[in-house]
């Protein structure tokens, strides 16, 4: 019974995802409706979500503005899901924006050798009067936890689907 419940539920997200998803005939950006074309864009499907959570996830932990904007290209560039990929951005949100760009400056830092000092408060202030090697840091922890983000949204998806599909063969068996 818990299999056929389960089964039941994971239909219902889908049909609830496919509701309330604008549709790509209705909507209308203009010169951009040309890039919205591909059907992949719009797919619910394993490759779609896989590729969506890494390019949310890459975007996310990038120290710059526009990310939601950034997965939107990035999606219509590698054919993944357009909601996916922008909704995934939102990992870093106004709430974890400070532990996690604080990760990422203390990664960067630690790996292009500067000395943070113990007593070192992650202000604005800080940022702006070590505005080079703080923006060098804060860049190259965010690229390298955006890569490994990325793999690891991935592969977990693609994890889950195939675990997923195992259960349902050794169910049917």
């Amino acid at each position: 019974m818990l299999c056929i419940s389960s089964k039941l539920e994971v239909v219902k997200v889908k049909e609830i995802l496919k509701k309330y998803s604008p549709k790509r005939e209705n909507v209308n950006l203009g010169w951009l409706n040309k890039h919205l074309t591909d059907p992949e864009l719009w797919k619910w499907n394993k490759k779609t979500i896989a590729k969506a959570f890494a390019i949310g996830f890459f975007c996310a932990f990038l120290p710059m503005p526009a990310h939601t904007l950034l997965a939107a290209i990035l999606a219509v560039v590698f054919s993944s899901n357009i909601l996916l990929s922008m909704f995934m951005v939102w990992v870093n949100n106004p709430i974890t924006m400070v532990p996690i760009y604080y990760f990422t400056y203390k990664l960067g830092a630690s790996i292009i050798g500067i000395e943070v000092d113990p007593g070192f408060e992650f202000s604005f202030d800080y940022l702006m009067n070590n505005v080079g090697a703080a923006t060098i840091a804060l860049w190259i922890g965010g690229i390298i936890v955006s890569i490994v983000s990325a793999i690891l949204g991935y592969f977990s998806i693609i994890t889950i689907y195939k675990y997923k599909a195992f259960k349902r063969v050794k169910r049917w068996k």
